[in-house]
């Protein structure tokens, strides 16, 4: 008889879905094996395989149960479920609210032998673990003569790098127990909320698997051995290659992070925008066939070196503030832009100058709240702590912003009532901004939909030969 509680079996449930990489559908068989220090929960395909450690003193035989079994006893509380083998049957019991609930499942074989245990597990921070998570965002599904879909751990470098062909982020400060590099495809499950993130991880491999230890969870991940990586750290630049540099303030990273994605685009697929850095920082956009430009000031950011205009797909430059970066450099135009700091890179490459946008006479323009003077952009080493919405600069101690400080302090010599209507100024052109910006949405997303009802009408009309 074994002791599982409903939180358990949900964390599981989460994890192995994740892992196993499908979301819908019966999973595989698990097998509840007992063991001299605790009870295992496993889970296996033929691309990864999980293992969950509980404490339970009492023993009883191995079985295997069907994965329903996770999705019918699953829950967010703590009440127990009982396992039991009863005529050849495993026995699920458990209270649900008031109410008893028994379910008796057919035993499936498990067919396939677990990943065997590498023979060293070399422990690393926890950092690890979110090296792992951003890097596998930059993977691409897209399979190329580069296993690109492959994250790239480097273990006389002790880096993870990867590319999707148009970016790279290469961390390092890592320790692998190997030498030289293995390919381990993406994964959803090392962003998953339902891991701890402040264990210390243990990794090591065998011939063909990759293992990783977190806690009480133990994955195995079948490596890519066949496929071919490029030389991502020949691709990035070198710090003294910059001719310009641009100093991104916190204030202005938090504006650009919530507004961004929101600009108007003629190209899904580049979704390209136009960082202006001559005189002031500037990003650009405008819509397909509109003749009508929306800007964002970034007032407390700063260049330095050469002024410069170019394109830049706005995906890029997010990652780079989300990755908590606050300097940006660029070599020319038509060069890759890059940040570094003293663990990492992340090099993307620009569209170019030729689709950059000059400025117009009448733009739609949001300028970011402005910081008091010894609030300016600074060039402290970036971290990568998950950047807060913002409306204005000031932080409070939930990482949230005051409108009302940063007005307070470039107004600290004057009367109360002066402050007060400087806030009150201040309030209102953030709202009449506000209210600019989302008429400004609203009419791009509505010449949008009658692109997309055009296109469609002709898609059809082709089909029918006409």
């Amino acid at each position: 008889m074994f002791t599982i509680t409903r939180r358990q079996i949900h964390q599981f449930r989460v994890i192995a879905r994740k892992a196993l990489s499908f979301q819908r559908g019966v999973g595989p068989p698990i097998v509840v094996q007992p063991t001299d220090d605790g009870l295992l929960l496993r889970i296996q395909s033929d691309e990864a395989a999980v293992e969950l450690r509980l404490p339970d003193e009492r023993q009883g035989d191995r079985m295997c149960i069907p994965f329903e079994f996770l999705d019918e006893c699953q829950g967010k509380n703590d009440t127990p479920v009982v396992l039991t083998v009863e005529d050849g049957k495993a026995v699920a019991r458990w209270q649900d609210g008031s109410v008893p609930r028994e379910s008796r499942y057919d035993q499936p074989g498990a067919s396939v032998q677990f990943p065997a245990m590498p023979a060293e597990l070399t422990e690393n921070s926890p950092g690890l673990l979110q090296a792992l998570a951003d890097t596998c965002d930059i993977t691409t599904p897209e399979a190329t003569r580069y296993a690109l879909t492959c994250v790239q751990l480097n273990g006389d470098r002790g880096s993870v790098a990867a590319s999707d062909g148009h970016q790279i982020l290469v961390q390092k400060g890592f320790d692998f127990p190997w030498e030289g590099t293995v390919l381990l495809p993406a994964h959803k499950l090392f962003s998953c909320s339902q891991l701890p993130v402040d264990e210390r991880i243990g990794i090591g491999r065998n011939e063909d698997w990759l293992t990783m230890r977190v806690g009480p969870w133990t994955f195995h991940f079948a490596l890519n051995v066949e496929g071919r990586f490029p030389r991502v750290e020949e691709c990035i630049p070198r710090e003294s290659s910059a001719r310009t540099t641009l100093e991104i303030a916190d204030g202005d990273a938090a504006f650009l992070s919530d507004n961004i994605r929101h600009l108007p685009t003629p190209d899904d697929h580049n979704r390209p925008i136009t960082l202006d850095l001559n005189g002031e920082v500037v990003i650009r956009a405008r819509g397909e066939d509109s003749p009508a430009v929306t800007e964002l000031a970034l007032v407390n950011s700063t260049r330095s070196g050469d002024q410069i205009r170019l394109a830049t797909n706005r995906a890029f430059l997010a990652r780079a503030v989300t990755l908590g970066f606050r300097q940006v450099h660029f070599v020319a135009p038509d060069q890759p832009a890059f940040c570094r700091d003293s663990d990492r890179a992340y090099v993307w490459a620009l569209i170019g100058p030729d689709g950059a946008i000059a400025p117009t006479g009448n733009p739609q323009r949001i300028e970011s709240p402005r910081c008091a003077p010894r609030q300016a952009a600074h060039t402290a080493k970036p971290t990568r702590s998950r950047i807060p919405p913002m409306s204005a600069t000031n932080t409070n101690g939930n990482g949230r912003t005051s409108t009302a400080t940063a007005v307070a302090h470039e107004a600290d010599d004057s009367s109360p009532i002066d402050q007060a209507e400087a806030l009150r100024d201040s309030l209102k052109d953030t709202l009449d901004k506000t209210r600019d910006l989302i008429r400004t949405l609203k009419r791009q997303k509505k010449q949008s939909r009658i692109v997309e009802s055009t296109l469609a009408s002709l898609r059809q009309l082709q089909t029918t030969g006409l």
